[in-house]
């Protein structure tokens, strides 16, 4: 979209502007100075307005240009943001209109229709994008999601291996594959899942959080500690990482540990029952 808010170029008659002004008085180059800045202060003031929020700026924009699709998306994703969903819904199906490209378009209307639980359709959507960028992992990956919404584990499966396939790089796409492996009851399945992919992202709490669970109710606590303080590492004020890790030092022996633990927990949430609950075992505990 070409930037109708840019100054036009006026290099020349500035340039004459001023070689005019050199030749007169000073207290004329004051009077004609403070007029300048009084004028740009009035056509920055009567513009100001546009940038009171990212929607007013779209939409100008659109009025202006209603042909812009880049517009339409853009101002798709500003009322995303404010979770208004129906009209950022309505934005990207005018941008769909208008692309001559479908994919961006298709995979924020899917996107959209999956935050408001339309998952048959937000799945629709996704496959036109897929049309036109096959190898996308992203779509893949959230159009898994819909399908686990959908109860269909085996498709759901498919498309998060899909993802991997496209982008073996692609951390969330191993993460959503464990957390399904681990509905389904697949454990071993699922540690293998989460490990690859917080060998990608390190700092992956959620992932690493899941992880220790799996190690801990497959009885390799050592390891299950090792990757709950991964997860209070990356996420310092998470007081259910820090209430497991305690169990979990609990179970490996270490008892001033898991108070601590416990401690760090209470701190966050007062009234968290697991914490409470831990602590009372740990003091009890010899």
């Amino acid at each position: 979209m070409a930037d109708h808010w840019q100054y036009s170029a006026s290099v020349a008659p500035i340039a004459l502007f001023a070689s005019a002004l050199s030749r007169t008085r000073k207290w004329v180059h004051s009077v004609i100075a403070g007029l300048v800045v009084f004028t740009l202060v009035v056509l920055s003031m009567q513009r100001s307005w546009l940038y009171h929020s990212a929607e007013v700026l779209w939409r100008d924009a659109i009025a202006k240009n209603p042909f812009a699709w880049m517009t339409h998306l853009n101002l798709g994703h500003a009322l995303m943001d404010e979770h208004r969903f129906k009209e950022a819904e309505q934005s990207y199906r005018n941008a769909l209109a208008l692309s001559p490209d479908p994919a961006e378009p298709c995979y924020c209307l899917g996107a959209v229709l999956a935050d408001e639980g339309n998952f048959a359709e937000a799945i629709s959507e996704y496959e036109r994008a897929l049309h036109s960028k096959p190898n996308s992992s992203v779509i893949y990956t959230d159009m898994g999601e819909c399908y686990v919404h959908l109860n269909q584990s085996d498709r759901a499966l498919d498309c998060f291996q899909r993802a991997i396939a496209c982008a073996p790089g692609d951390a969330n796409a191993k993460y959503q594959r464990g957390v399904l492996l681990d509905q389904l009851n697949r454990r071993g399945e699922a540690i293998d899942a989460y490990h690859s992919a917080v060998v990608i992202a390190p700092d992956m709490a959620v992932a690493q959080f899941n992880l220790g669970n799996d190690l801990l109710a497959a009885h390799r606590v050592a390891d299950a500690v090792e990757h709950f303080n991964r997860a209070v590492a990356a996420a310092p004020d998470w007081a259910e990482a820090h209430v497991n890790l305690g169990y979990a030092l609990l179970q490996n022996g270490q008892r001033d540990l898991a108070i601590d633990q416990f401690n760090k927990a209470l701190a966050i949430d007062s009234n968290l029952m697991p914490a409470r609950i831990g602590m009372a075992a740990a003091k009890r505990a010899p």
